[in-house]
């Protein structure tokens, strides 16, 4: 979480300051060009440079080429921000120009957008640091109810949040620099990981308490896993992986189970698959039966699993070593909450893996 925060805090600073000094060297070169076409008229240099307005709080001043000072604006003296000033010369003379304007002064209205984001971002924030202050407290016992209720509650406003970043980004309040643009969307990234940690959060603890009741019926099992499928194939271009789903020749017989959880539970585990995959690789699925289940195989060629982490694999908040240095913005809950509704259906979820050479996942469902 902190490391997702200043991946997307510090470049935002730092291009707002490189724009702010970027503003004041473009001002000071403009100044200098007029200095140094008025520089043999002393009257109207003079009042040249006392006409200047650089802001409420800008200053400018002119130092000749021994350093001293031949003129100042009268807010020069008192202005605390000296240091962001950029100079510029002024070609015969020998002069030096240099501007300053205050920082907030120096972004402007340019940068309105971009503060309103970071407003939003701010707010997504705190309501996770609430969310994670409470978490010990709620989550025992009688207290799950109340902490599912403020998952709830939470969620709503990162659901505003999303939606006024995809505004502005869809161009309903116009259209922005692709600068700007680029900070929004890690905002918006941001924000979609909060909502994604909120609902996985809810699932768990909703599961843990067995207070979310699996409503079972007989349904297809080869239909659902084309579904799941048909819904990760953006995420697994994105990625550069390549799903391959091998049909079973022969379609095995419908299996009772609740069709709403098993497909979250086939989603993250397809989705770790994608995720922890290498750039080119494929992810191959296959349905087959063994022993009056049907296993259900989920075969990649990813970074593959150490064997002294797979013992803690399906544990709550557990990610493996490799994993975070991939993806650091997981929240190791996925397998966490796959393995809760499959061993609700009275299954099972296995895992066999060898680092670097890829995992295979076996999820069986009785018949």
């Amino acid at each position: 979480m902190l490391v997702m925060i200043l991946v997307w805090l510090v470049p935002f600073f730092s291009t707002m300051r490189l724009n702010a000094e970027k503003y004041q060297l473009l001002l000071a070169e403009k100044i200098a060009n007029d200095v140094n076409f008025l520089a043999y008229d002393s009257n109207r240099l003079r009042r040249y440079l006392h006409n200047i307005k650089i802001g409420e709080n800008g200053f400018v001043y002119i130092i000749d080429r021994f350093g001293r000072l031949i003129f100042y604006s009268p807010n020069f003296l008192t202005v605390r921000e000296q240091s962001l000033g950029a100079s510029a010369p002024v070609r015969g003379v020998g002069w030096q120009v240099v501007v300053g304007v205050p920082f907030s002064e120096a972004l402007g209205e340019q940068y309105a957008v971009l503060t309103f984001a970071f407003l939003m971002f701010l707010v997504s924030l705190l309501l996770v640091i609430l969310l994670l202050l409470v978490v010990k407290k709620l989550v025992r016992g009688d207290h799950r109810k109340p902490f599912r209720l403020l998952l709830h509650k939470i969620r709503t406003p990162l659901s505003s949040v999303k939606w006024n970043l995809y505004s502005l980004l869809a161009g309903d309040w116009g259209t922005m620099p692709d600068q700007q643009r680029k900070f929004l969307e890690r905002s918006y990234d941001a924000n979609q990981q909060l909502i994604k940690l909120t609902d996985q959060l809810a699932d768990s603890v909703a599961l843990e308490a067995n207070c979310d009741n699996f409503i079972f019926a007989k349904d297809d099992v080869v239909g659902l896993v084309k579904e799941v499928v048909g819904e990760f194939k953006t995420e697994a271009k994105k990625a550069n992986v390549k799903i391959i789903f091998e049909e079973p020749q022969k379609a095995p017989p419908p299996i009772p189970m609740d069709r709403k959880k098993i497909k979250l539970a086939l989603g993250n585990v397809l989705d770790n698959a994608i995720r922890y995959n290498l750039s080119g690789g494929q992810v191959t699925i296959k349905i087959f039966k063994e022993k009056g289940m049907i296993a259900i195989e989920f075969s990649d060629t990813g970074i593959g699993i150490a064997a002294n982490q797979r013992p803690k694999l399906f544990s709550k908040f557990f990610r493996t070593a490799a994993a975070t240095r991939i993806q650091s913005s997981g929240f190791g809950l996925g397998l966490y909450i796959a393995q809760l509704i499959i061993k609700g259906h009275y299954g099972k979820i296995l895992v066999e893996s060898q680092e670097h050479k890829g995992s295979t996942f076996f999820v069986f469902l009785p018949l």
